[in-house]
């Protein structure tokens, strides 16, 4: 047992690597459902809606608006390590511009899509996008240790802020001072010191280096753009819904609706830990190997998530009773107001659902 546990810290395998990865996803998800838990006790239902469409934009825009940078950092650096200092310092400049740019984006649009919001939350939200070049760098950063193949180090520097946001949560509600703005704070921020940690890690490693910057820069957004489309599919499956819902339920609502989404997402941990690690794998391997790799890879996590999924299929509402409270527990009253047979527009019948 001792060997087995120090090949998985090791992580030097795909297999170890993936078992790592998923492990540290689940740290991540226990975190996070560990800090909604004490958000929606702490602020209510209103205070919960409030909160996520605060810290929503600034990290839907700062992964949208990436144009593949990331995942280019991880395919370029591993295909030339010759120039993986100069695609490194190319990288940070190239996500910290878009992050400008996804700050401008959403100091525009945020007032309409809260428009149901009050104007000091969408003073709030408006704030809070400022940090939206912070999150692209810092999603760029951690690609750098991706390709370096020190899953790791990857690893704690994924699991490390969620960590933070819940000790920084913890210590407000202890104090007395959890509110809206503050947990907006320690969620938007709370992952900072982490991430100057990963800044120092990807400076020793790589020693970035601004030389030939417009061609390095190019390269990145040939491979990048192309690879864009993907990583933009995949944010907007991930947070289309909120984007969508935002804009048509009161505060509380969306409180509830969170709630319910953030339960259900927690087997996510397990695709998510298969994706860091295929593509350093598969870059620069001929088309079969990364068909077959592909596949075996496709086959060993649906067989996984059909295993896993079962439970929390038959156990899902019990545990958001549990761990929300009664007045959190809202699926079941799913085919009371499902049909709006009533003429009621879509917004109210959500509102129902969720009352």
């Amino acid at each position: 047992m001792r060997g087995l546990l120090r090949r998985i810290l090791q992580a030097r395998t795909g297999l170890f690597a993936v078992i790592q990865t998923a492990g540290s996803n689940v740290g991540i998800q226990g975190a996070n459902v560990l800090a909604g838990i004490l958000v929606a006790r702490s602020l209510g239902p209103g205070g919960r809606g409030s909160l996520s469409a605060i810290t929503m934009w600034p990290q839907f825009l700062a992964f949208s608006l990436t144009l593949g940078v990331p995942v280019a950092s991880v395919y370029t650096m591993k295909m030339h390590p010759d120039r993986a200092s100069s695609l490194s310092g190319a990288a940070s400049v190239l996500s910290i511009l878009l992050g400008c740019v996804a700050t401008l984006v959403g100091l525009v649009i945020i007032p309409f899509s809260l428009h149901t919001y009050s104007p000091h939350i969408i003073h709030m939200a408006q704030i809070a996008v400022l940090v939206a070049p912070l999150a692209l760098y810092g999603n760029t950063l951690g690609s750098q240790v991706q390709s370096a193949g020190f899953f790791g180090f990857f690893n704690i520097f994924r699991l490390l802020p969620p960590i933070s946001i819940l000790l920084a949560l913890a210590i407000e509600r202890l104090t007395g001072t959890l509110t809206v703005g503050y947990a907006a704070v320690a969620y938007l921020l709370g992952g900072a010191p982490v991430m100057f940690w990963n800044i120092y890690w990807v400076h020793k490693h790589y020693q970035p280096s601004f030389r030939k910057l417009g061609e390095e820069c190019a390269m990145l957004l040939r491979y990048g753009v192309r690879a864009w489309g993907a990583d933009l599919l995949g944010v907007i499956g991930n947070q289309i819904d909120r984007i969508l819902v935002v804009g048509m339920l009161a505060p509380e609502a969306m409180g509830f609706y969170v709630v319910a989404q953030s339960a259900a997402g927690v087997l996510n941990a397990i695709p998510n830990a298969v994706v860091p690690v295929s593509l350093p794998k598969g870059a620069g391997a001929s088309h079969e190997a990364i068909i077959a790799l592909t596949g075996r890879v496709a086959r060993m996590t649906l067989f996984v998530m059909v295993v896993a999924g079962v439970p929390f299929f038959l156990l899902g509402k019990v545990l958001i009773h549990f761990f929300y409270g009664s007045k959190c527990f809202v699926l079941q009253q799913f085919f009371q107001y499902a049909p709006c047979r009533s003429g009621l527009h879509f917004h109210k019948c959500l509102e129902k659902l969720v009352f």
